[in-house]
């Protein structure tokens, strides 16, 4: 399921955070996020992010398994070919990587706000 915006719906400033407390002093990595090619969590992921990483918040959708947030990251807006007013609804297929994440694992001034 590709992530979508427009329509009057942009995508958000937010960024991949972790709840919860870990050390950074721990010889351990930071936990990493997964990233599915749809909602919902069931298949495979596609791709893993780490705290503090940035993305862009495009869409939320709840499923019986929580909300998932559709995520577009790997570089700037403005790289990452995302209109800031899009008039038209449309699936994201610029040169980014794009996916879902749970949205309890986003922060951010914009994170939380529908899109």
């Amino acid at each position: 399921m590709p992530v979508t915006y427009g329509a009057s719906r942009s995508c958000l400033a937010g960024q991949i955070d972790f709840p919860g407390k870990y050390s950074t002093t721990d010889h351990d990595a930071p936990p990493l996020i997964l990233v599915h090619p749809e909602p919902g969590g069931l298949d495979v992921a596609i791709d893993t992010m780490q705290p503090a990483e940035a993305v862009m918040v495009c869409e939320q959708r709840e499923d019986r398994t929580g909300v998932w947030a559709g995520i577009v990251y790997g570089g700037t807006r403005e790289y990452c070919r995302l209109d800031p007013v899009p008039r038209t609804l449309r699936g994201y297929t610029g040169p980014c990587r794009s996916g879902w994440v749970e949205q309890r694992h986003l922060t951010g001034s914009d994170a939380d706000s529908d899109s």
